[in-house]
């Protein structure tokens, strides 16, 4: 008996965890915000990552999750242009809504 319930705690022990909300929320943000600056080039198969920065601000009480991105595309001349989006999203937002801002 005693080793029935020790191999079930062990099986609970190796299942996967959860995801937090926090991780969920960033995950979000990451996927949102690459494919915004995909979808903002003339040529979206030339998209290219070139620097990423991450962080959490507070701001007005609540916890927001930033996602700075530098990407670059090809434009109709196939010369290589480097672009800036910054994404955002407040932890904690259950539907996980993402803001952007695009700097050229």
């Amino acid at each position: 008996m005693a080793i029935r319930k020790k191999m079930e705690a062990e099986k609970e022990r190796e299942k996967p965890k959860p995801l937090s909300e926090k991780i969920l929320l960033q995950n979000d943000v990451i996927f949102a915000c690459k494919d915004i600056a995909r979808n903002s080039l003339n040529y979206p198969d030339s998209f290219e990552v070139e620097n990423t920065n991450s962080g959490i601000d507070n701001q007005n009480g609540k916890q927001i999750y930033y996602f700075t991105l530098d990407y670059s595309g090809v434009n109709a001349f196939n010369v290589r242009g480097t672009h800036t989006i910054e994404c955002y999203g407040t932890i904690g937002d259950l539907s996980h809504s993402v803001t952007h801002k695009i700097f050229n």
